[in-house]
Order: C-alpha cells, then structure tokens, then sequence
C-alpha cells in the first residue's frame, strides 16, 4: 500500500497566511496644485488735496455782507453759501469745508467779534442743513471768476481789519504799514523766486531764505493756507474811492435820510457797480480813529447808542 502523505490542518493555515501577506505594489498619485494668481494692480493710495479756496471765497464775500450789528446774514446770501456747498466734490471736501467754517465762528468768538461769529454761525447751519448731492451742473469753474473772487475777498478783508482799529493805536499806523511794506518788497521778490524755483532731478531744494514771519504770513494768505489774523496795508492794487462811494449813496436822498453802514454798503454806485463796498472801510472813513473827524463832505456820521448801530445821515 502506498503511503498517504496528509498535510495537516494548520499547515495549510500556515500557507494560507503566506499568500495573504502578499501586498499588490501600491501606485502613489502627485497631485501638483497650481497656487500662481494673478497679482491685482497696485493702486495708488495718495489723495488730491481738496482746494476750497473757491468756497472759501464765496464764504468770506457772504461774511462781509453781513448786518454790521448783528451779523444777520440775507437769505439770498445764505443761497450763494448752500451752492457754494453743493459744488465741494465728495463728502471729504464737505466736511472739511465745514470744518473750515466752524473754525472761523470759533476765531470770532474768540475775537469777542459777536456779530462776525453769528454770521459764521449761520452759515454753519446752512451747511449742515445742505447735505445733498454735488449740483447737476457739468460746467468746468471760469478761472477768472475764481480769481476774482480770490482777490475782492483779500480786499473786503483789508477793509474789515483797518475799519476796526484796536483802542490806543497810533494814528500813523496807516503810514506805518505802507513803510513796512516797502521796507518788504525785495524780502517779498526773494521768496517768490525761491517758492517758483525748479529743482532739476536729483537735486534738493536749497533752504528757503530769510524773510520775516510777515512774509511768509502773508504768502500763506495770499494762497488760502492761512485763516483768522490780519492783512497788510497796501497790497492789494486799486479799489474803487469810499468818499465817492459815500457821496453817491445820498445823492438821491432827501436832506436828513438816515442810512446803515450796511446799507451804504450795499448800494450800488459808478465805484462799486455790484454793491460790494467794504463795510469796515466805509465805517474807517466816516468814524476815523483816533478820535479824528470825518472829511466827507454832505454826510453826518452817526456814533453807535441806544438808538443803534452806527449810521450815516445826509446833511
């Protein structure tokens, strides 16, 4: 009898395990991600500087129109301030003229000037009260207007400042500040040529040179980087004649009309063809410091008292 070879039960366990333990070669998978974007433009973050020197100047010739006892200010003038207003592009401009706007009420007040502070006032609530859009019109600023709006504003300025001479100044003061100006003027040219100077590439600016604190004041003025304080006498070119402005006011009137400064102001005459005499350079001529009198002849000043601001009577 042949011999029966008999695999056992737990060697073919045993073998069973050897087959299973062979592992299929496992493929790997490179996933490569694309991670390049496209880079977004740099934008610049720089601002154009907000001009408000053509609202400024509307504001100031309103200011100057103002009643000379109680700053009340005419609805057609507080009409010119809210267009004035509209026309500022962006609520940065906005604020930033309303802020101006309340900075010269705060000078005022501190200037214990209540009249000029209420006119302020008022326009301050017309601003606030103004908060629409920019106005439709597409129409670019005239150049001259802006211009001319620039310089009455520095006139009626003038005019304001040297009609409300401060107790115990010398009665030279006028001759005095024509003298500092010319002692100025090569001081004046000076600074011009170097503000105009062009530095080529490259190259720095060489030091501004030494003037007085009244020129460079006065440039600050003259290019609306400056608010409060005062104007130097005789700088600003030909202005039309106060005495003739005065005379012709009355001429119509009957002896003894009594008119306001405001209202003297305010007419219309061959000197001042819009009505936009300075108040204040009415008030010096016909109320002189000093104590000194009035040279205009047909005309009575009227000092202010009980019975109100100071006026102008016909002789």
């Amino acid at each position: 009898m042949a011999r029966q070879t008999r695999r056992t039960k737990s060697s073919q366990s045993t073998d069973t395990a050897e087959v299973n333990s062979t592992e299929a070669p496992t493929e790997e998978i490179t996933v490569t991600e694309n991670t390049t974007e496209a880079e977004a433009p740099v934008e610049s973050t720089e601002e154009a500087p907000i001009d408000l020197a053509p609202f400024q100047s509307v504001i100031e010739l309103v200011v100057a129109s103002r009643d000379e006892a109680t700053g009340v200010l005419a609805e057609e003038s507080l009409a010119s301030v809210k267009t004035a207003y509209n026309d500022l592009d962006g609520v940065k401009a906005k604020n930033a003229g309303k802020k101006w706007a309340q900075e010269q009420m705060l000078t005022a007040v501190q200037a214990l000037d209540g009249p000029l502070a209420r006119a302020y006032s008022m326009v301050s609530e017309s601003l606030v009260a103004t908060s629409g859009s920019k106005s439709t019109s597409s129409a670019p600023v005239d150049p001259t207007t802006a211009f001319v709006q620039r310089v009455a504003s520095l006139r009626l300025a003038q005019g304001i400042v040297e009609g409300n001479v401060p107790e115990k100044v010398s009665g030279e003061w006028s001759n005095q500040a024509d003298s500092k100006v010319a002692e100025l003027a090569e001081q004046v040219a000076n600074y011009k040529t170097w503000l105009d100077a062009e530095v080529p590439d490259g190259e720095t600016k060489p030091d501004a040179p030494e003037v007085s604190p009244i020129v460079r004041s006065a440039f600050k003025l003259a290019t609306g980087k400056a608010s409060g304080g005062g104007r130097q006498s005789g700088g600003s070119g030909p202005r039309g004649d106060i005495a003739k402005h005065i005379i012709e006011a009355f001429s119509a009137e009957e002896s003894g009309k009594t008119l306001k400064v405001s209202e003297v102001a305010n007419f219309k005459s061959s000197e001042y063809p819009t009505g936009n005499a300075s108040q204040g350079a009415i008030s010096a001529r016909l109320f002189p410091s000093g104590g000194g009198t009035c040279t205009i002849e047909g005309v009575v000043p009227i000092e202010k008292g009980e019975s109100g601001p100071r006026r102008v009577a016909k002789a």
